[in-house]
């Protein structure tokens, strides 16, 4: 990104909004392993992380209030997630791709979660999804 670009910002290898509220684009093929998302980040935008196979650890910050349509689709390096509580929506396939050795953590229980999110964001996951009862 230019300097003086006053549409987007670049950090860590993630294309966000000036603003830094709106995830547009991960290089997915970089070296690095792990990757903190930036405080203050509201959405992960349709496959903004899509196909990051070299992450292996993915923390994302608490206020994120939605995942995108395979947003993290194919992601298959990462090893365990946890879904923020401030999570709003989760879009169709978020997780396509995600294997049986994968785990995403959720805040809420089965039941919760399906009234919150639908189910279409899991289709096609075979992770290990943990709810979190009573949280």
């Amino acid at each position: 990104v230019a300097a003086g670009n006053t549409s987007f910002i670049a950090e860590n290898g993630a294309l966000y909004s000036a603003d830094g509220t709106k995830l547009y684009a991960y290089a997915s093929k970089r070296n690095e392993t792990s990757l903190t998302l930036k405080a203050g980040l509201k959405t992960i935008l349709p496959y903004a992380l899509a196909g990051a196979s070299v992450l292996i650890s993915l923390t994302l910050p608490e206020g994120l209030e939605e995942i995108g349509e395979f947003g993290l689709a194919y992601s298959q390096g990462i090893k365990s997630l946890s879904i923020p509580s401030s999570i709003l929506s989760m879009g169709y396939r978020a997780f396509v791709g995600w294997g049986k050795t994968q785990t995403i953590h959720l805040p809420f229980s089965e039941d919760d979660a399906n009234r919150l999110y639908g189910t279409e964001w899991r289709n096609s996951c075979s992770a290990i999804l943990d709810y979190q009862a009573g949280k």
